[in-house]
């Protein structure tokens, strides 16, 4: 404090400088939100790249005088009161917090002309109506940030809640918003990406050149793919091609305390705990797991697996390793997490739904994946608890063990494919992230290492060579106008077609110039028929949404009739074969170029065209 007070003239305990990566993103945030580019912005960066600095500096540098903060993760209040108080750059801002306030005490912010953050829960602000909150709606706020918008932000309280409120600009915040990105709500000059590609590549710079230690302890994945092993299999039916293996089904419990496969599951914590079973040369997770002392488990939706599972641990480890139930009633605080593995040599933490995003735990050494999500956002909030800073104890690396290897292939292609760079090739981050996080597959052969066209030849035979034409982050919604609509409006739906709707359109709303048909509703207009319209227009919205990704959705069936000659959006310009492509697609190629210029995001689609040609070669 001391020297920031003869250097600063405040007296602070910080005064670091922002990092390159932080400057740069509140560079482009400040030209999205001070040209008029756009009022919203996406701020898409790993944990510890210092989201909470960089949105405060945002604020300062487009003169933020009101600004509110706004999470489904109120725990973390503490890191953005913390940030602001102690930094000498927002010297003289001031931190309040809902807790503070109640019915006798409302929300009331100051008149002073310094900054005033306000920092809400959307647990708390979506109750609006009670007297707590019977000012906010009075106030005009110049800059609003949601703080881990992957969790909780897209409900529908969630998003009346924002559309109440008085604004200019909206930053989002997340470590992995792969939703928002696959909902298209964001365009890539709207989005800000850290990831942990880049992160590893300062590293490894930053280890090489030995500029800074702000990267060392920041720790590298260490990816280990296993099988359930072959006499675990033998005791079950749910692994035979007429029942369909889940893991819903294997770990399922009826009383919490046993499983329902018993018998599969106490062969299978053998394999796990690294009891001798003849299959287990080389499909031994062990050999990774018994060097470690502290470990997550991820399982499926179901209390009562989790306590079935805390109970096997226990007989089975006899007392050796400190078995933490984090299901239900049992453990509810990260707090209690910490205090317990901090009086203990040995923990295995076991959750289904709890501490799998934004939990800090820098002991965790290595993330146990026996659950059966797909979805990206949720796989890797949960792999990257592993990835918790811990200098103390030199902790280098952090182990994500998946026993659903097809499931990881498929996660670790989406999570590089949504991280490419715009003008970038797909495979290309696909191989800097298998640079990055290794990937070694375990089976009776032995042990092998995943590369690239391991993954491709995967996914070729798992039939997602074209689930990218699917996405919704292919076109942008609000470009939508009346020139677009008649495009598609003449677009028949297949019936037997299966158009996959990944996610809710999320509050995208449609161009201003998209009349869907309707006239001007008049004022005078009775209620009844004002929801009567607003259903028939979301309706309207929601057969051209089908229209379009079914009609972007046979672009991989004209590349694969032309290929190796179309490699981007361009090639079937210069190919300018209109006949093919309208029989193929179902829309003329000059339709398609209007759309290209600036509906449909071309350099998304680019990607997608380039991922489809590698696994096709494969």
């Amino acid at each position: 404090k001391a020297i920031n007070e003869y250097r600063y003239g405040v007296a602070r305990s910080m005064s670091y400088a922002m990092r390159d990566e932080q400057a740069e993103a509140v560079a482009k945030f400040k030209n999205i939100f001070t040209n008029g580019i756009s009022n919203q912005a996406l701020l898409d960066a790993i944990m510890r790249m210092g989201k909470t600095h960089v949105s405060y500096q945002v604020a300062k540098a487009i003169g933020a005088k009101r600004i509110l903060i706004i999470t489904s993760k109120p725990s973390v209040s503490s890191s953005w009161r913390d940030d602001l108080n102690n930094h000498v750059a927002f010297d003289g801002w001031q931190f309040l917090y809902n807790k503070d306030f109640d019915k006798n005490n409302p929300v009331i912010l100051p008149s002073s002309n310094d900054p005033v953050v306000l920092f809400v829960s959307f647990q708390d602000i979506i109750h609006m109506q009670k007297a707590k909150w019977k000012f906010i709606k009075k106030y005009h706020f110049d800059f609003v940030v949601v703080d881990e918008m992957h969790y909780g932000s897209d409900t529908d309280k969630a998003q009346k809640t924002l559309n109440a409120l008085n604004y200019t600009n909206i930053l989002y915040v997340s470590g992995t918003p792969l939703k928002a990105k696959l909902s298209g709500r964001f365009t890539e000059d709207e989005t800000f990406t850290w990831s942990y590609i880049d992160e590893q590549e300062k590293k490894r710079k930053e280890a090489l050149h030995g500029l800074t230690q702000a990267y060392r302890w920041l720790p590298e994945l260490k990816v280990h793919l296993f099988n359930i092993c072959e006499e675990a299999k033998k005791v079950t039916s749910v692994f035979s091609d007429e029942e369909g293996y889940t893991a819903l089904k294997m770990y399922r419990s009826d009383d919490g305390k046993t499983f329902a496969e018993e018998a599969c599951v106490s062969i299978f914590v053998d394999q796990l705990i690294g009891k001798h079973l003849p299959s287990l040369r080389n499909n031994n997770p062990n050999k990774i797991l018994g060097a470690l002392k502290h470990i997550f488990i991820y399982m499926p939706p179901s209390t009562k697996s989790v306590d079935a599972m805390c109970a096997l641990l226990e007989k089975k480890l006899k007392g050796r390793v400190k078995i933490i139930n984090a299901s239900g009633d049992n453990i509810t605080s990260i707090d209690d997490v910490n205090l317990l593995i901090a009086s203990n040599e040995r923990t295995i933490t076991v959750s289904c739904a709890r501490f799998n995003t934004g939990s800090s735990v820098p002991e965790w050494n290595a993330v146990v994946m026996l659950d059966d999500t797909h979805a990206p956002e949720t796989y890797w909030q949960t792999v990257f608890r592993c990835k918790t800073p811990n200098e103390k104890d030199a902790k280098e690396y952090g182990y994500v063990i998946d026993f659903n290897p097809q499931r990881y292939l498929e996660m670790a292609n989406d999570y590089a494919y949504y991280n490419t760079p715009k003008g970038g090739k797909p495979s290309e981050t696909l191989r800097k992230f298998l640079d990055f996080a290794p990937v070694m597959e375990h089976d009776d052969n032995g042990v092998v290492a995943v590369d690239v066209e391991k993954i491709f030849k995967s996914l070729a035979q798992s039939s997602n060579s074209s689930n990218k034409f699917n996405s919704n982050s292919l076109f942008n919604m609000r470009n939508l106008n009346d020139n677009i609509a008649a495009i598609f409006n003449k677009v028949s739906l297949e019936k037997t077609a299966k158009v996959e709707v990944e996610i809710s359109d999320n509050g995208i709303q449609p161009g201003k110039n998209f009349a869907s048909g309707e006239k001007e509703e008049k004022e005078t207009e009775e209620k009844e028929d004002n929801v009567v319209n607003d259903t028939e227009r979301k309706e309207t919205l929601e057969m051209l949404r089908q229209k379009i990704r079914q009609t972007i959705n046979q672009i991989p069936k004209y590349v694969f009739v032309e290929s190796p000659d179309i490699e981007c959006a361009n090639d079937i310009f210069a190919k300018d074969d209109d006949y093919a492509f309208t029989k193929i697609v179902g829309i003329s190629l000059d339709e398609f170029k209007m759309l290209c210029d600036n509906f449909i995001e071309v350099d998304r689609l680019d990607r997608a065209i380039m991922e489809y040609n590698q696994i096709i070669k494969m």
